[in-house]
């Protein structure tokens, strides 16, 4: 095997790995929770060096978003709605504990 295919067949498996993780609800949960934890949504920017540190940890949040925009943009679409839906619930028992 030439070292092309074998870099190829890596590609094929970490897709189809990626799409194990969209099709089911637990690997959705945590690919939205290292898109959201890296900041990929957030400004990095600091006013110090504190900002090549973000800007280092949004970089690998960015790289898992366009993945799975790439493979399959409707379940990011979907992932959102789980994660709003279960802060919603989340909230809701938070308020009804009070």
């Amino acid at each position: 095997m030439t070292h092309e295919e074998m870099q190829e067949k890596r590609l094929a498996q970490r897709e189809d790995d990626m799409r194990w993780m969209l099709e089911h609800e637990q690997g959705r949960r945590i690919l939205f929770a290292l898109i959201e934890s890296t900041g990929t949504f957030s400004q990095s920017f600091t006013g110090n060096s504190g900002s090549f540190f973000n800007d280092g940890r949004k970089s690998v949040g960015q790289d898992v978003f366009h993945e799975v925009m790439r493979l399959d943009p409707k379940r990011f679409t979907q992932m959102w709605t789980e994660h709003q839906e279960a802060t919603a619930r989340a909230e809701a028992q938070l308020d009804s504990e009070e």
